[in-house]
Protein backbone atom coordinates (compact mmCIF):
# COMPACT_ATOMS: atom_id res chain seq x y z
CA UNK A 1 0.00 0.00 0.00
CA UNK A 2 1.36 3.34 -1.10
CA UNK A 3 -0.44 7.05 0.57
CA UNK A 4 1.35 9.82 -1.58
CA UNK A 5 1.22 12.91 -2.16
CA UNK A 6 0.63 14.04 -5.87
CA UNK A 7 4.11 13.68 -6.38
CA UNK A 8 3.28 10.44 -8.17
CA UNK A 9 1.15 11.19 -10.40
CA UNK A 10 3.86 12.09 -12.97
CA UNK A 11 7.58 10.52 -14.26
CA UNK A 12 7.04 7.94 -12.83
CA UNK A 13 6.31 3.61 -13.38
CA UNK A 14 4.30 3.26 -10.86
CA UNK A 15 1.45 0.07 -11.61
CA UNK A 16 -1.15 0.10 -8.88
CA UNK A 17 -3.63 -2.75 -8.80
CA UNK A 18 -6.30 -0.17 -6.84
CA UNK A 19 -6.20 3.54 -6.83
CA UNK A 20 -8.13 5.92 -4.52
CA UNK A 21 -7.61 9.43 -5.20
CA UNK A 22 -8.97 12.85 -3.68
CA UNK A 23 -10.94 14.95 -6.14
CA UNK A 24 -8.03 16.70 -8.18
CA UNK A 25 -8.28 18.58 -11.65
CA UNK A 26 -9.38 16.80 -14.87
CA UNK A 27 -6.03 16.93 -16.11
CA UNK A 28 -4.62 15.15 -13.26
CA UNK A 29 -7.38 12.82 -12.56
CA UNK A 30 -6.23 11.42 -16.68
CA UNK A 31 -2.84 11.57 -15.31
CA UNK A 32 -3.24 9.37 -12.18
CA UNK A 33 -5.27 6.95 -14.02
CA UNK A 34 -2.38 6.11 -16.23
CA UNK A 35 -0.52 4.34 -13.36
CA UNK A 36 -3.72 2.13 -12.68
CA UNK A 37 -3.20 -1.26 -14.15
CA UNK A 38 -0.16 0.34 -16.33
CA UNK A 39 1.16 -3.37 -16.77
CA UNK A 40 -0.44 -6.62 -17.67
CA UNK A 41 -0.38 -8.77 -14.69
CA UNK A 42 -2.34 -12.32 -13.57
CA UNK A 43 -4.37 -12.11 -10.85
CA UNK A 44 -1.24 -12.75 -7.97
CA UNK A 45 0.20 -9.34 -9.50
CA UNK A 46 2.85 -11.19 -11.79
CA UNK A 47 4.34 -9.61 -15.08
CA UNK A 48 2.78 -11.43 -17.49
CA UNK A 49 2.38 -10.89 -21.51
CA UNK A 50 -0.95 -10.85 -23.16
CA UNK A 51 -4.16 -9.24 -21.13
CA UNK A 52 -4.64 -7.80 -17.67
CA UNK A 53 -6.25 -9.98 -15.75
CA UNK A 54 -7.09 -8.14 -12.99
CA UNK A 55 -10.55 -7.21 -13.94
CA UNK A 56 -11.76 -4.10 -15.01
CA UNK A 57 -9.58 -1.03 -13.39
CA UNK A 58 -11.43 0.98 -11.30
CA UNK A 59 -10.36 4.16 -10.11
CA UNK A 60 -12.14 5.29 -6.85
CA UNK A 61 -12.14 9.03 -6.22
CA UNK A 62 -13.12 11.03 -2.20
CA UNK A 63 -14.83 14.18 -3.43
CA UNK A 64 -17.35 16.15 -1.25
CA UNK A 65 -20.95 15.20 -1.69
CA UNK A 66 -22.23 16.44 -4.85
CA UNK A 67 -24.23 19.55 -5.52
CA UNK A 68 -26.04 20.73 -8.23
CA UNK A 69 -25.92 23.70 -7.40
CA UNK A 70 -22.89 24.44 -4.61
CA UNK A 71 -21.89 27.08 -2.67
CA UNK A 72 -18.67 28.94 -2.43
CA UNK A 73 -17.73 26.84 0.63
CA UNK A 74 -18.52 23.22 -1.14
CA UNK A 75 -14.88 22.44 -1.60
CA UNK A 76 -13.08 23.84 1.52
CA UNK A 77 -15.32 22.47 4.06
CA UNK A 78 -15.31 18.73 3.11
CA UNK A 79 -11.72 19.11 1.70
CA UNK A 80 -9.61 21.67 3.12
CA UNK A 81 -6.21 20.26 1.65
CA UNK A 82 -7.38 20.05 -1.80
CA UNK A 83 -8.79 23.69 -1.78
CA UNK A 84 -5.83 24.72 -0.56
CA UNK A 85 -2.94 22.76 -3.42
CA UNK A 86 -5.73 23.67 -5.99
CA UNK A 87 -5.76 27.44 -4.95
CA UNK A 88 -8.99 28.80 -6.20
CA UNK A 89 -9.98 26.03 -8.90
CA UNK A 90 -13.09 24.80 -7.09
CA UNK A 91 -15.51 26.20 -10.26
CA UNK A 92 -13.41 23.77 -12.27
CA UNK A 93 -13.01 20.43 -9.93
CA UNK A 94 -16.92 20.46 -9.82
CA UNK A 95 -16.74 20.74 -13.65
CA UNK A 96 -14.98 17.95 -14.07
CA UNK A 97 -16.61 15.68 -11.48
CA UNK A 98 -19.58 16.35 -13.11
CA UNK A 99 -18.62 15.67 -16.19
CA UNK A 100 -17.17 12.11 -15.14
CA UNK A 101 -20.46 11.61 -13.12
CA UNK A 102 -22.39 12.13 -16.69
CA UNK A 103 -20.03 9.55 -18.47
CA UNK A 104 -19.52 7.19 -15.57
CA UNK A 105 -16.05 6.66 -17.06
CA UNK A 106 -13.19 7.26 -18.53
CA UNK A 107 -11.79 5.71 -21.54
CA UNK A 108 -8.57 6.67 -22.65
CA UNK A 109 -6.85 8.12 -24.94
CA UNK A 110 -10.13 8.72 -26.24
CA UNK A 111 -12.09 10.80 -23.84
CA UNK A 112 -8.90 12.44 -22.96
CA UNK A 113 -8.96 15.53 -25.30
CA UNK A 114 -12.57 16.25 -24.92
CA UNK A 115 -12.40 16.18 -21.26
CA UNK A 116 -9.91 18.90 -21.25
CA UNK A 117 -11.59 20.92 -23.45
CA UNK A 118 -14.90 20.61 -21.63
CA UNK A 119 -13.15 21.89 -18.46
CA UNK A 120 -10.41 24.78 -19.32
CA UNK A 121 -12.77 25.76 -21.85
CA UNK A 122 -12.60 29.67 -22.57
CA UNK A 123 -15.68 30.36 -20.43
CA UNK A 124 -16.80 27.33 -18.30
CA UNK A 125 -19.93 26.85 -17.68
CA UNK A 126 -19.88 26.86 -13.50
CA UNK A 127 -22.55 27.06 -10.84
CA UNK A 128 -23.36 30.45 -9.87
CA UNK A 129 -21.96 29.74 -6.53
CA UNK A 130 -18.49 29.30 -8.01
CA UNK A 131 -18.32 32.04 -10.61
CA UNK A 132 -16.07 34.15 -7.45
CA UNK A 133 -13.90 31.58 -7.17
CA UNK A 134 -13.25 30.80 -11.01
CA UNK A 135 -12.95 34.47 -11.94
CA UNK A 136 -10.20 34.49 -9.18
CA UNK A 137 -8.50 31.27 -10.68
CA UNK A 138 -8.80 33.02 -14.57
CA UNK A 139 -6.82 36.24 -12.66
CA UNK A 140 -4.26 33.65 -11.30
CA UNK A 141 -3.62 32.05 -14.06
CA UNK A 142 -2.78 35.13 -16.04
CA UNK A 143 -0.83 36.76 -13.67
CA UNK A 144 1.47 33.48 -13.78
CA UNK A 145 1.40 33.33 -17.59
CA UNK A 146 2.63 36.79 -16.99
CA UNK A 147 5.18 36.01 -14.85
CA UNK A 148 7.04 33.00 -17.43
CA UNK A 149 5.99 35.37 -20.11
CA UNK A 150 9.03 38.09 -18.43
CA UNK A 151 11.15 35.09 -18.03
CA UNK A 152 11.32 33.58 -21.43
CA UNK A 153 14.44 33.89 -23.33
CA UNK A 154 14.68 35.04 -26.78
CA UNK A 155 17.17 33.43 -29.36
CA UNK A 156 18.86 36.77 -30.37
CA UNK A 157 19.74 37.43 -26.49
CA UNK A 158 20.33 34.27 -25.22
CA UNK A 159 21.81 34.64 -21.55
CA UNK A 160 23.15 38.18 -22.41
CA UNK A 161 23.22 40.42 -18.84
CA UNK A 162 20.45 43.19 -20.75
CA UNK A 163 18.24 40.21 -21.20
CA UNK A 164 15.34 39.28 -18.97
CA UNK A 165 17.57 37.48 -16.78
CA UNK A 166 20.13 39.77 -14.61
CA UNK A 167 23.30 38.60 -12.59
CA UNK A 168 21.11 38.83 -9.55
CA UNK A 169 17.60 37.60 -10.78
CA UNK A 170 16.21 34.54 -9.59
CA UNK A 171 14.62 32.73 -11.96
CA UNK A 172 13.08 29.46 -11.12
CA UNK A 173 12.30 26.79 -13.31
CA UNK A 174 8.55 25.88 -11.87
CA UNK A 175 6.07 28.66 -10.14
CA UNK A 176 5.95 28.72 -6.71
CA UNK A 177 7.36 29.46 -3.22
CA UNK A 178 11.41 29.90 -3.47
CA UNK A 179 13.48 27.69 -1.13
CA UNK A 180 17.42 28.85 -0.48
CA UNK A 181 20.31 26.72 -0.02
CA UNK A 182 20.93 26.54 4.09
CA UNK A 183 24.78 25.20 4.62
CA UNK A 184 24.47 24.18 7.95
CA UNK A 185 27.79 25.22 9.95
CA UNK A 186 29.59 23.75 13.66
CA UNK A 187 30.71 27.43 15.58
CA UNK A 188 32.58 26.29 18.76
CA UNK A 189 33.35 29.90 19.53
CA UNK A 190 36.69 30.15 17.40
CA UNK A 191 36.21 27.77 14.35
CA UNK A 192 33.06 27.70 11.61
CA UNK A 193 33.29 24.21 10.28
CA UNK A 194 30.63 22.16 7.73
CA UNK A 195 28.45 20.03 9.55
CA UNK A 196 29.83 16.95 7.59
CA UNK A 197 33.33 17.03 7.54
CA UNK A 198 35.75 19.29 9.74
CA UNK A 199 37.31 21.24 6.59
CA UNK A 200 36.05 23.21 4.43
CA UNK A 201 35.77 21.68 0.93
CA UNK A 202 33.08 22.35 -1.59
CA UNK A 203 31.82 18.59 -1.16
CA UNK A 204 31.94 18.99 2.48
CA UNK A 205 29.37 22.01 2.32
CA UNK A 206 27.19 20.12 -0.40
CA UNK A 207 26.77 17.63 2.32
CA UNK A 208 26.02 20.03 4.46
CA UNK A 209 22.97 21.50 2.73
CA UNK A 210 19.65 21.33 2.65
CA UNK A 211 16.78 23.54 1.37
CA UNK A 212 14.55 25.36 3.27
CA UNK A 213 11.30 27.54 2.08
CA UNK A 214 12.32 31.58 1.49
CA UNK A 215 9.49 32.89 3.67
CA UNK A 216 11.13 30.81 6.64
CA UNK A 217 14.84 31.46 6.16
CA UNK A 218 15.88 33.85 3.41
CA UNK A 219 19.13 35.69 5.55
CA UNK A 220 21.62 35.02 8.01
CA UNK A 221 22.69 36.42 11.17
CA UNK A 222 26.98 36.57 11.78
CA UNK A 223 27.20 34.91 14.87
CA UNK A 224 28.84 36.66 18.47
CA UNK A 225 33.03 36.39 18.29
CA UNK A 226 32.99 36.57 14.50
CA UNK A 227 34.07 39.55 12.55
CA UNK A 228 31.99 39.81 9.43
CA UNK A 229 35.19 40.10 6.77
CA UNK A 230 36.04 36.35 8.44
CA UNK A 231 32.35 35.60 7.59
CA UNK A 232 33.18 36.86 4.40
CA UNK A 233 35.97 35.05 3.94
CA UNK A 234 33.82 31.63 4.79
CA UNK A 235 31.07 32.25 2.33
CA UNK A 236 33.92 32.82 -0.11
CA UNK A 237 34.44 28.65 -0.03
CA UNK A 238 30.75 27.82 -0.11
CA UNK A 239 29.83 26.63 -3.45
CA UNK A 240 29.01 29.26 -5.75
CA UNK A 241 31.21 31.40 -3.26
CA UNK A 242 27.21 31.58 -1.08
CA UNK A 243 25.65 33.69 -3.42
CA UNK A 244 22.46 32.06 -3.26
CA UNK A 245 22.73 30.19 0.18
CA UNK A 246 22.07 31.03 3.42
CA UNK A 247 25.37 29.87 6.46
CA UNK A 248 23.90 29.11 9.28
CA UNK A 249 26.05 29.01 12.17
CA UNK A 250 24.97 26.48 14.82
CA UNK A 251 26.06 26.68 18.25
CA UNK A 252 25.73 22.46 20.55
CA UNK A 253 23.99 23.16 23.76
CA UNK A 254 24.19 20.98 26.90
CA UNK A 255 21.12 18.99 25.62
CA UNK A 256 22.87 18.09 22.78
CA UNK A 257 21.03 20.10 20.39
CA UNK A 258 22.37 22.99 17.91
CA UNK A 259 21.04 25.93 18.10
CA UNK A 260 21.46 29.18 15.68
CA UNK A 261 19.78 32.21 14.54
CA UNK A 262 18.64 33.59 11.10
CA UNK A 263 16.14 35.67 9.46
CA UNK A 264 12.83 35.37 7.38
CA UNK A 265 11.73 36.98 4.12
CA UNK A 266 10.53 39.85 6.52
CA UNK A 267 13.57 40.38 7.60
CA UNK A 268 12.67 39.32 11.73
CA UNK A 269 14.99 37.00 13.32
CA UNK A 270 14.26 33.58 14.14
CA UNK A 271 15.80 30.86 16.29
CA UNK A 272 16.63 27.40 14.19
CA UNK A 273 17.25 24.28 16.29
CA UNK A 274 18.44 21.11 14.60
CA UNK A 275 19.68 17.87 15.32
CA UNK A 276 19.86 14.58 13.62
CA UNK A 277 16.48 12.82 14.59
CA UNK A 278 13.87 15.56 14.15
CA UNK A 279 15.51 17.58 11.54
CA UNK A 280 15.67 21.30 11.42
CA UNK A 281 13.33 23.80 13.50
CA UNK A 282 12.77 27.08 13.03
CA UNK A 283 10.71 28.82 15.72
CA UNK A 284 9.79 32.39 16.33
CA UNK A 285 10.67 34.94 19.30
Amino acid sequence: MLIATQVVEQSLDLDFDVLVSDLAPIDLIIQRAGRLHRHSRDESGQRIEGKDRRGEPVLTLYTPPWQDDPRSNWLRDHLPGTAAVYEAEDGRLWLGLKLLREAGGITLPEDARRLIEDVYGTEPAVPPGLEETSLEADVLSKAKRSIAEDKVLTLVTGYLAEGPWLDEDITPTRLGELTRTVYLARWDGTHLRPWHGDGDTSEEWLLSALNVRQSQICDEVVPDGLDSAEWGRLKERLPGKGKWGVLLALTESEDGHWHGLGKDEAGQKCKINYNQSLGLQILRF
